[in-house]
């Protein structure tokens, strides 16, 4: 899913190279969608601490988008990526907390 040059950084455990092919498996840039893909590469990426992983991989545990929906999974990506101070994961966390979404306040 892209250039060599992805593909090697990637394969090298650079954060930002799996989160890139998430994105392209995502948006079917280059490659044909597949949001299960986009889902393990962007579990990767956030593995790594990546902070835009972490909400993206929290979105689809929200959702369901790719994975099979698990709000507490959704929930502790979107608090290390609030940690980091990403603004939309720590708004969609302060929603699931209101709506107590997986039965926790």
């Amino acid at each position: 899913a892209g250039p060599a040059a992805l593909r090697d950084a990637a394969a090298g455990g650079d954060a930002k190279a799996l989160f890139e092919i998430g994105s392209r498996y995502a948006e079917s840039r280059g490659v044909k969608q597949d949001m299960a893909a986009a889902a393990k590469w962007y579990e990767k990426s956030a593995e790594l601490g990546f902070a835009p992983a972490e909400y993206r991989i929290g979105n689809f545990y929200e959702k369901g988008t790719g994975v099979t929906r698990d709000v507490k999974k959704a929930k502790t990506w979107y608090q290390l990526a609030a940690e980091q101070g990403n603004a939309s994961a720590m708004h969609n966390l302060a929603v699931l907390f209101a709506m107590a979404a997986d039965g926790v306040t």
